[in-house]
């Protein structure tokens, strides 16, 4: 019962990015993408490196999978699958959500929406899909 529970909480959690992911490349304009790129001022070469590290650091902890190899059905074979394909998945997924996300909110506005907690704002982007954007904020409120 516990994974069926796991298994829906990351359906509900994933919903909002996977529909921005998807329904978001409606919106892409590839100026404002470019014009988000890099907002460093420093090249490409600088400024990815530093944002590598913050990659890293979201994956600290995926070691703690470890903790459930005794309840795993041959566990030297389907752990380090479990492993892979999450991260391989989860970083599909949010290169994607966050390209797109890129590509319709101005980086300086996106910065001052994150800032202030205004996730609706972001979908509102999405102009004509208020309804999706209400639904996306009443989601993201609901997982806080």
């Amino acid at each position: 019962i516990v994974g069926a529970i796991e298994a829906v909480a990351m359906v509900v959690g994933l919903a909002p990015i996977l529909a921005v992911g998807i329904f978001g490349w409606f919106y892409f304009d590839p100026e404002i993408f470019r014009a988000s790129w890099n907002v460093s001022g420093r090249s490409a070469f600088e400024a990815v490196p530093e944002s590598l590290i913050l990659v890293f650091w979201a994956f600290t902890g995926l070691e703690s999978a470890a903790v459930a190899v005794e309840v795993i059905e041959n566990p030297k074979r389907n752990l380090p699958l479990a492993a892979l394909g999450g991260v391989a998945l989860a970083a599909v997924i949010y290169v994607v959500s966050c390209t797109v996300l890129m590509g319709i909110v101005p980086a300086k506005e996106l910065a001052l929406l994150l800032k202030r907690g205004e996730l609706r704002a972001i979908y509102s982007h999405l102009n004509s899909l208020e309804n999706f954007a209400r639904l996306m904020d009443m989601t993201t409120t609901a997982l806080k």
